[in-house]
């Protein structure tokens, strides 16, 4: 059952602009923006193709399940400064 989804997403993820590093350093100094980051690339609703925004709305119950599970996580590590572009 894991694996429509998982090879759903590479597709759509292999469809999109290329990483962008740039606008990661951007959003992390502050800046704003009316796209953000999706496994590196820009996302904008807007301007991605139908099967991503199918994707999106199927995930869009475990993303808001993610939400308050986020909230307990992200904020012990707030204070060592992850980004939201990071190079291993």
């Amino acid at each position: 059952m894991v694996c429509l989804p998982a090879a759903w997403l590479f597709v759509v993820i292999a469809n999109m602009s290329p990483p962008a590093p740039g606008f990661g350093a951007f959003l992390d100094g502050g800046g704003r923006s009316s796209a953000t980051l999706l496994a590196g690339r820009p996302f904008h609703w807007h301007y991605e193709s139908l099967l991503l925004k199918s994707l999106f709305m199927a995930d869009l119950p475990s993303i808001l399940a993610m939400v308050p599970v986020n909230l307990v996580v992200l904020l012990p590590l707030t204070p060592l400064h992850l980004g939201f572009y990071v190079i291993l």
